[in-house]
Order: structure tokens, then C-alpha cells, then sequence
């Protein structure tokens, strides 16, 4: 079973795959299928096996905007708990701890 997480901005799908490759983990980055989102941008794909080793701290420096697992017919947004972060992560709006501290300055920044 294969999840796939999906980011308000590039910036932070790198930083989550960045975070999960150095905690070991098999994660990969690929462009955001159509069927998901007909915005551009890249999403990080993981073994659902994984999931309970992602570092609880990455849920504080970035936010997600979905969680989707693959099936037969393509991905379907996941509705299992086991599959979304924690509660109260997930959070750049909070101070100190934010990936917005190694977020570039500048006209190409992203959205806020």
C-alpha cells in the first residue's frame, strides 16, 4: 500500500522528503498526478508501512494539504486516521521550530 502526501507549497514537500530520507526511510518525490490536483507541483510518496516512522517533529515544520492512497482505480483520498499526521501538527503558523526559517527570501518565495 503506497501513500501519497500532497503540500501547499514545493518548498515544503522537499523538506518533508529531505526530513523522512535522513530518518531512513524510502520516501521519493514526484510530480502530482492529475488525478490528484491539476495545480502543478510535487508530492512525496511513501510505503503505508513506513508511516508510524515518520518523525513526529516533521508535522511542526511543514503542512499538508492531503493525504491519498493508491489503489486499483488510481489515488483516492485517504480516510483512515492511521494514514493522516498527528493531531496538532502540521503547523508553520507556529513560532519557533518553522520551515519557514530556511524558507528563501524573495520574488520567487512561493505562497505564504
Amino acid at each position: 500500500m503506497t501513500l501519497l502526501y500532497t503540500f501547499p507549497a514545493q518548498f515544503d514537500a522537499i523538506f518533508a522528503n529531505r526530513t523522512l530520507k535522513e530518518a531512513g526511510l524510502d520516501s521519493q518525490l514526484m510530480p502530482v498526478p492529475r488525478t490528484v490536483s491539476a495545480s502543478c507541483g510535487v508530492c512525496v510518496v511513501l510505503s503505508a508501512e513506513e508511516r508510524e516512522r515518520i518523525p513526529a517533529e516533521l508535522w511542526e515544520k511543514v503542512r499538508i494539504d492531503g493525504v491519498f492512497l493508491r489503489t486499483e482505480e488510481g489515488w483516492r483520498p485517504a480516510v483512515s486516521e492511521e494514514s493522516r499526521p498527528p493531531q496538532g501538527g502540521g503547523g508553520r503558523e507556529e513560532e519557533g521550530g518553522s520551515a519557514d526559517a530556511l524558507r528563501p527570501e524573495g520574488p520567487c518565495r512561493g505562497p505564504q
